[in-house]
């Protein structure tokens, strides 16, 4: 069996699969720690997935060389609290200060926030904004929120999934779900051949498409 994200895996393979079946299963698109759920198991190995955001600051600073600080801007959500313990496990490697992670919950919050950052950072790097707010409480689409953002900043603006650069941020570097799957499939078929699942290593997606 593969099981696709992390839901797939605390709602299925975890309670009625992991170590209590015969059926090896391999995970994909799991953005969380793999030990969260216990990972690798003795039938249960995988592919994690991490966005590049070390990679799209460094072609951030190929396109705007004076780059040196880099603020976070994201909206609290479970997701985000993965992307944020990414960022903050790698940011010493990236090619550039991460200064400022900065928490906005509204359209208010975000012209107050890029009013700072203006003058406190050269990019700002942004994640998902689903569930941005406007002066009415109303939910705005996604969107809609990269597009106030990348209005309201004169900043390189920097993405991580293609939709934030279609939305209008400058540039980002963007991870392949055809990679995951791919290499998902050659666990698969390494396990056919007569691996055990447990010994099968968990990897991480490498693949990334520039933007």
């Amino acid at each position: 069996m593969i099981a696709i994200d992390d839901n797939a895996q605390s709602y299925f393979v975890v309670p009625y699969l992991m170590d209590k079946v015969q059926t090896p299963v391999v995970f994909c698109g799991v953005n969380d720690d793999a030990s969260k759920y216990g990972f690798p198991a003795g039938n249960v190995t995988g592919v994690l997935k991490k966005k590049h955001y070390r990679e799209a600051v460094s072609f951030a600073k190929v396109i705007e060389p004076n780059i040196s600080n880099v603020a976070v801007l994201y909206k609290k959500s479970p997701s985000n609290d993965v992307n944020l313990s990414q960022i903050e496990k790698e940011k010493e490697a990236y090619a550039a200060t991460i200064v400022e992670m900065v928490e906005v919950g509204t359209l208010s919050d975000v012209r107050q926030a890029i009013v700072r950052l203006d003058s406190a950072a050269d990019a700002v790097l942004l994640l998902n904004m689903t569930g941005i707010t406007d002066e009415n409480d109303k939910q705005i689409e996604w969107h809609d929120a990269i597009r106030f953002i990348t209005h309201q900043t004169k900043l390189v603006t920097i993405g991580a999934s293609d939709w934030e650069i279609e939305a209008g941020a400058l540039c980002g570097v963007i991870k392949s779900g055809d990679e995951q799957g791919s290499l998902a499939a050659d666990q698969l078929i390494a396990i056919w051949e007569g691996s055990n699942p447990g010994d099968v290593p968990l990897v991480e997606n490498k693949k990334g498409s520039v933007i």
